[in-house]
């Protein structure tokens, strides 16, 4: 109204004075609805919506319970699983190192002490399967934080109403 004021377009003014009116005896109007009895939020609405909520989250809370269980059961095999691929490229691993003694035996007959390799590192993988731990992890650490950025992003962007 200030702008105007300084323009001398009193209409403008009058007009603006005049949507001002309105929409506060529209705010006014909105109070007095929200303080009578048909509009305003009782006890026992709010507990009833209470009980609703803790019947809906137990439900989820369950669900997400077993969901928890399986997928600790699946990480078990999977754990299952690795400690196969595990001994298996010590299997390799072993062997290839009675390949490199017999090699070196053969190579240099006058060498009095020969060794085994006796560590093994399953980071070296002998087989190129990319099955070091920390591979794995990173892996499904970025699989899993796809997973919830996916979820996030469908409940954010999916209209889902709350």
């Amino acid at each position: 109204m200030s702008h105007y004021r300084n323009e001398n377009d009193y209409a403008m003014i009058a007009s603006l004075k005049k949507e001002q009116g309105k929409l506060e005896d529209e705010i006014v109007a909105l109070h007095e609805q929200s303080e009578d009895d048909n509009h305003k939020l009782l006890d026992e609405d709010i507990k009833a919506f209470n009980v609703a909520y803790d019947k809906e989250i137990k439900e989820l809370k369950d669900n997400n319970s077993k969901l928890i269980q399986e997928f600790n059961e699946k990480l078990q095999e999977a754990y299952d699983v690795y400690e196969k691929i595990a001994a298996n490229k010590v299997e390799a691993i072993r062997r290839a190192s009675r390949r490199n003694y017999m090699n070196t035996a053969i190579n240099n007959p006058e060498q009095w002490r020969l060794s085994l390799q006796r560590n093994t590192s399953l980071v070296d993988d002998p087989f190129r399967t990319n099955t070091d731990p920390t591979t794995l992890a990173n892996s499904f650490k970025e699989k899993l934080f796809n997973v919830n950025g996916r979820a996030d992003s469908e409940y954010n962007n999916g209209n889902h109403k709350w």
